[in-house]
């Protein structure tokens, strides 16, 4: 067994930060490590001690220190070496809710965009269940101890948001798959059967709202979960998203998905009582 002096010797060399040793174990485990010796060999080949002193925070997503935690986690786990395919299923995962998901509800919503090669649904649950193991085993998920149950921890999931903010295409596949879902004109899903989905669109939607701009796919899903919001009488959420969202909608932005949406503003407001706002975002859609 290591000494206890290299032990703590290391976890100072850390920052004493759990997360960061939780991590550290997480890869030593998978690369087969077997002394602290190799882990700090391993660390030393990064240059890490110098990235951990620097005290970082990650009070707020737009703190330039988050880049600095991403680059350290990043060195931790060389994400590159995790694959495209990973890389996008992480994209997808960052703007799901931070609890425990079963495997079944991941095949559900996210996307591996290579559907062609699968023959059968069992073999999507394999697969799916391969990339989550596999991304759970090198630390970038936590899998549960009795379930085929993962999520994301949340300081993972922040310094993963940031670096995606201006690469939100990666995103896409997950938003074109959950406005499938939602959407009464291409889903036969029951209204009752789409209110399970709000949660996720919710978690979804304060991802994207980190966007500067947005393109058409994403004005389409915001009009379709709006109106799943309006069947269910959450108005006031509805007009929550609409406010954010309003001022970010631009030229590229096909006019049908605008007249909707301006559309869809009239009605959230018109249902609150506002009809004065109601009747100006109906002339302008007319407009």
């Amino acid at each position: 067994s290591a000494d206890a002096d290299e032990i703590s010797s290391m976890v100072n060399s850390l920052g004493d930060l759990p997360l960061a040793i939780e991590l550290v174990a997480k890869t030593a485990n998978v690369r087969n490590l077997k002394s602290v010796k190799e882990i700090e060999e391993k660390l030393s080949s990064f240059n890490l001690s110098s990235r951990i002193k620097s005290n970082f925070s990650i009070s707020h997503s737009r703190n330039k220190n988050v880049e600095e935690v991403f680059g350290y986690l990043r060195q931790c786990f060389e994400v590159s070496d995790i694959g495209e395919r990973h890389l996008k299923i992480l994209a997808q995962i960052v703007c799901l809710p931070e609890k425990f998901l079963h495997l079944v509800t991941f095949t559900e919503i996210l996307s591996f965009e290579l559907e062609d090669k699968f023959d059968n649904h069992h073999e999507v649950l394999e697969e799916m269940f391969l990339i989550l193991d596999d991304l759970s085993k090198k630390g970038w998920l936590t899998k549960s101890k009795n379930s085929e149950t993962y999520k994301m921890h949340p300081i993972i999931k922040e310094v993963l948001l940031f670096d995606f903010l201006d690469n939100q295409e990666m995103t896409f596949p997950l938003v074109s798959n959950l406005n499938m879902i939602i959407d009464f004109q291409k889903s036969k899903e029951s209204y009752i059967d789409k209110k399970k989905w709000i949660p996720y669109c919710s978690s979804v939607i304060e991802a994207i709202s980190k966007f500067k701009n947005f393109d058409n796919l994403i004005l389409e899903f915001l009009n379709s979960f709006i109106v799943l919001l309006e069947h269910f009488s959450a108005n006031k959420e509805a007009q929550q998203i609409c406010n954010l969202f309003h001022e970010k909608v631009s030229a590229n932005i096909s006019i049908n998905t605008q007249v909707r949406f301006l559309d869809n503003l009239g009605t959230v407001n018109r249902n609150l009582g506002a009809i004065d706002k109601a009747i100006n975002y109906y002339s302008e859609a007319i407009n």
